[in-house]
């Protein structure tokens, strides 16, 4: 079976950590799973030590969870459940304390599982199996301070990805995506403003009917006297130049986000596309994590995403983690 999703996450998990995963499971499927790893794996590695997986037999009404070390399996618990609420869209919650993980599924007590290793180990997610969509992984922290502050996810977005902390400057994310659906579709990359979701730092839209990525931003209206008015926002002026770097369609792609200290890069499948000056000063620490937007009949599945820190400030050669 492939994988739905597999990516690295922006720091190990432990202690106040939450991990929510949303998605939907295929019409008539009979199983999926969620597996917490110390580095990326596949079935047949068994050097890689998986800490935790969550295996979620659909018709059985059953979820299994298991550890794997050393190429051993070791049964950690088992529990039942009304399996077919996943067939609609789930949400998975997973909240890290000092001795357990408290899992609980739509807001229902799942278990309550004792930590078989440490939670410091654990810095990969894959998921795998029969899932006809996968809308949110979005890693936060709840102590000792609340990250991101406001937690929020509309119906409409296709992806969220928050992350646990501020983004810091020679942060990169690299995230691969599948595109598939109408070829004259759009789909949007946007990095909201922590303390207002609706106040779009950077809004990256990707044109296929008119071939052009535009880049711009979402703020507050701004009056000749300086004044703003945070309660009206409005798109600012475009950026659109720039080839359009898409010949093939339906396709796999591979985008890498570099955060310098006034800046977004953004290069695609080893290639730079372009600098994206913030509009907002100091804004880098006020960003939220990546959402991801479809519209018109186009579809986008994001498959991988990875976390890395350089240490240049200013992300140079950060182009090879597109590729």
């Amino acid at each position: 079976m492939p994988t739905v999703f597999q990516g690295k996450l922006s720091e190990n998990l432990k202690f106040g950590h939450i991990l929510e995963i949303s998605g939907q499971a295929e019409e008539n499927g009979y199983w999926f799973s969620i597996s917490l790893a110390a580095d990326r794996f596949t079935e047949s590695d068994d050097e890689v030590f998986i800490g935790l997986r969550m295996s979620i037999y659909l018709q059985e009404d059953l979820i299994v969870f298991k550890q794997r070390h050393h190429g051993e399996w070791k049964n950690l618990a088992s529990e039942n459940f009304l399996n077919r609420l996943f067939y609609q869209r789930f949400h998975i919650n997973m909240i890290f304390d000092e001795k357990k993980i408290y899992i609980s599924v739509n807001n229902r007590k799942l278990l309550h599982l004792p930590h078989a290793a440490m939670p410091k180990d654990l810095n990969t997610l894959q998921i795998t199996g029969e899932l006809k969509t996968l809308r949110q992984i979005d890693h936060r922290k709840y102590f000792p301070i609340i990250w991101p502050p406001i937690s929020y996810v509309e119906s409409r977005l296709e992806f969220s990805h928050d992350i646990p902390s501020s983004f810091q400057p020679g942060h990169v994310m690299a995230v691969t995506l599948k595109l598939s659906g109408n070829r004259n579709g759009r789909f949007h990359l946007h990095f909201c403003n922590i303390h207002n979701s609706k106040r779009q730092e950077i809004h990256i839209s990707v044109r296929f009917d008119t071939r052009k990525i535009v880049r711009t931003s979402k703020l507050p209206v701004q009056y000749v006297n300086g004044e703003e008015d945070l309660e009206q926002l409005e798109y600012g002026i475009e950026e659109i130049h720039g080839d359009f770097p898409f010949d093939r369609f339906p396709a796999i792609t591979k985008f890498a986000f570099g955060f310098t200290p006034t800046s977004l890069l953004l290069a695609k499948d080893g290639r730079f596309l372009f600098d994206y000056h913030f509009r907002t000063l100091n804004v880098l620490p006020q960003l939220s994590g990546l959402k991801v937007l479809s519209l018109y009949g186009m579809k986008v599945h994001v498959k991988d995403i990875e976390h890395f820190k350089m240490s240049d400030t200013q992300c140079g050669g950060f182009e090879v983690y597109s590729r």
